[in-house]
């Protein structure tokens, strides 16, 4: 029974945590990342100077797709003009969440493997 329930507990929380590191990837769909960013991140502080005519200006990006530490997408705003950048990344509590699961699944997993081998022997 309680084999089951760590096999279960891995799976779960491997699952959790391929889905976190892939969900900027299944929300962007086939919206350009130049919308996602500004969707998703809203424009930097740094431009608040610009009028709301010349927001054309700003240019963003993904800059890394997987972003390790927090998981999820990071961009860069850039001003096309000064090509002053800002670089965004995802909230924290992402990557707390990816330790969280990550320690689960190891802790889990190993227990599995070890009961595994004592109830073999």
């Amino acid at each position: 029974m309680a084999v089951s329930a760590y096999r279960l507990t891995a799976l779960m929380s491997g699952a959790l945590l391929i889905v976190l590191y892939f969900w900027n990837h299944l929300t962007r769909k086939t919206t350009p990342a130049t919308h996602w960013c500004r969707d998703r991140y809203g424009f930097p502080s740094q431009f608040d100077y610009l009028l709301p005519d010349r927001a054309e200006r700003i240019g963003a990006a993904i800059i890394d797709p997987w972003g390790l530490f927090p998981p999820g997408a990071t961009c860069v705003f850039r001003d096309v003009v000064t090509n002053e950048a800002v670089v965004v990344s995802p909230e924290p509590w992402r990557g707390y969440l990816a330790i969280i699961l990550a320690a689960c699944f190891l802790v889990s997993s190993t227990a599995y493997i070890s009961l595994r081998r004592r109830r073999a022997a």
